[in-house]
């Protein structure tokens, strides 16, 4: 009995200073302001531990821990209600019977124990089983270039509600409370397995297979977009000669401007150099190449020595990879030995040959990752910026990459 009135007691000041209280927690440091009005609100809520000293910030009033923890879990519940229902559903009876299963744990009843886990076993593999379809038919969808829908303005609309859907459950799952599912795995070794890493690498694989999809999506909308603009330009000028079949388009070539070098009274010798970052020269290079293979090898060139070969074996030498691949390599692991995230830019100035280009690193860094088997790449977690070409919209700019340990 004097628990419950104590309770009650707590709710009745929490519910008086909710004021206080929300504005310690958005607060940045979750501080009160400290008046002569709230001294008497300030020192009843530190009496009942709700708020504590800052020794840091001169013993100021700070929302304790616990119940900061508490409200960022009720915050992140109740948004996650109101964003997704059904996820909030699935996630709430996943908790319930992880409760559930402690209290059974603690009670020493290993049948409902056992019951209960097993309920969780299968909560989570639905869970688990329910985003793998969901992503699944997002991929399937882009795989096929919207295939369901022959008109544009369909694949345009597919693309639009498929996007909405992509962000709806990435955002969702953001607002999953990954902590405290890993605070109640942390109670027990079953829970361990079944809270921290196998729902938490499922929960953390899905966001990051769907972000992905919202790139692709973004550069479906961005051609489809711009082919709905062509074909509204094309069926302008359709229209316009179906309405006015005499008109004859005037001839803008006599406006046009003669280059400056071939004004003079001779033409100027024109010297160039290809571009050989530019990416829309490799088909250009690549017929080169091919020309120059389909050549045959002049005589001087085919003279070999040929190595005697005696009684005693060759010796082996082992190929060592450069300065440059030995660098690329190096930044992974420094990453994984220092558990810290490491930029494009840091790993460049601490690894890189001072030959290299930073751009060259970046692709370099990204391409590392996408050679990697599962078994490593699942040990990283790779974000890069940049920006598509204005021209071709195939070549991307990488600005910066980040690779941060998983």
């Amino acid at each position: 009995m004097n628990s419950n009135l104590a309770a009650k007691d707590l709710f009745k000041v929490m519910g008086r200073h909710a004021d206080l209280l929300v504005e310690a927690y958005e607060h940045p440091h979750g501080h009160v302001r400290e008046a002569p009005e709230t001294s008497k609100a300030v020192a009843e809520l530190i009496r009942l531990r709700l708020l504590v000293r800052d020794v840091n910030f001169e013993g100021a009033p700070r929302l304790s821990s616990t119940l900061k923890k508490l409200m960022d879990h009720s915050l992140m519940s109740t948004r996650l209600k109101a964003f997704n229902t059904s996820l909030a559903d699935a996630v709430d009876r996943i908790i319930l019977f992880a409760d559930e299963y402690i209290a059974a744990k603690r009670n020493d009843d290993t049948s409902d124990a056992r019951m209960y886990l097993t309920n969780l076993d299968g909560d989570i593999g639905e869970f688990c089983d329910d985003l793998t379809a969901q992503a699944e038919d997002i991929w399937r969808q882009i795989s096929t270039n919207f295939g369901a829908a022959s008109l544009l303005k369909n694949k345009i609309k597919l693309n639009k509600n498929a996007l909405a859907t992509v962000k709806r459950i990435v955002r969702s799952l953001e607002l999953i409370d990954l902590e405290h599912l890993r605070s109640l795995g942390n109670q027990d070794r079953e829970l361990r397995g079944f809270l921290s890493v196998r729902l938490a690498s499922a929960i953390e694989h899905s966001r990051n297979d769907l972000s992905d999809a919202i790139v692709r999506l973004n550069a479906s909308m961005f051609r489809l977009t711009r082919l709905a603009e062509r074909a509204r330009l094309i069926n302008r000028l359709v229209g316009h000669y179906n309405l006015n079949p005499s008109f004859e388009p005037e001839d803008y070539t006599a406006r046009l401007d003669v280059p400056r070098l071939f004004q003079i009274g001779s033409t100027l010798r024109v010297v160039a150099a290809p571009e050989t970052r530019n990416p829309a020269m490799e088909s250009l290079f690549s017929e080169i190449l091919v020309g120059l293979r389909n050549e045959a090898i002049p005589d001087e060139r085919q003279t070999v020595d040929r190595v005697p070969i005696g009684h005693d074996s060759p010796e082996m030498s082992i190929l060592e990879p450069g300065p440059f691949k030995q660098g690329i390599q190096r930044t992974y692991v420094e990453c994984l030995k220092e558990n810290t995230s490491l930029t494009g830019r840091e790993s460049y100035r601490r690894f890189a040959p001072s030959t290299i280009p930073p751009d060259i690193w970046f692709y370099a860094l990204v391409a590392e990752y996408n050679a990697m088997p599962m078994s490593k790449r699942k040990f990283f977690n790779l974000e890069y910026d940049g920006r598509l070409d204005e021209t071709f919209s195939g070549n991307f700019h990488a600005k910066e990459v980040k690779i941060s340990p998983c």
